[in-house]
């Protein structure tokens, strides 16, 4: 059952990520850019997995990271689409877009409280604007352990017919 979990979620991740990347296909020539102004990031998603969109961008290629923390520390995730998924705290580099919206693929851990922050690195003029933080409170639904108990009732209940297999063989063997 958990393979089948695996799949499923690989498989929305695919398409998720074919669908937000197509406009990263584009060749965009560096220019120069000027970031002058705010990052807006704007999150969306709930419970672990998230989708980041970087908003207003003007045409350019950029390098950029949107992190993940929380009181632990950095418990993030984002998907690079050369490199798979990697630490939040790396950049996803060489992003061209001809303006608009960049989207990203993120994943946590299940923390309550959350912040996300972006930071985009013009590769034309090697400026750095951030965005302000966005928290999310996160609200898991609680995993419900496996109950042990049927567990052990089935080990024991074939130990138990080993064990009377034996018996009976032994006991038709000395016969």
């Amino acid at each position: 059952m958990k393979n089948i979990t695996l799949l499923f979620l690989a498989g929305f991740f695919a398409i998720a990520f074919t669908v937000s990347f197509v406009q990263l296909g584009s060749l965009v020539h560096a220019q120069e850019v000027n970031l002058a102004g705010d990052v807006k990031l704007e999150i969306q998603g709930s419970c672990v997995n998230y989708t980041a969109t970087v908003v207003n961008l003007s045409a350019g290629c950029y390098d950029i990271k949107v992190d993940a923390t929380s009181v632990n520390g950095r418990i993030g995730e984002i998907f690079d689409p050369r490199e798979g998924w990697k630490s939040s705290f790396f950049f996803v580099n060489n992003i061209c877009i001809e303006g608009g919206n960049v989207k990203f693929l993120l994943r946590t851990s299940e923390d309550e409280t959350l912040n996300f922050r972006a930071t985009v690195k013009s590769n034309a003029t090697s400026s750095e604007m951030q965005s302000s933080y966005v928290a999310v409170e996160q609200h898991c639904p609680v995993k419900q352990p496996e109950p042990i108990e049927y567990f052990l009732i089935v080990v024991l209940l074939s130990i138990v017919i080993v064990f009377a297999g034996i018996v009976l063989y032994v006991k038709k063997w000395r016969d």
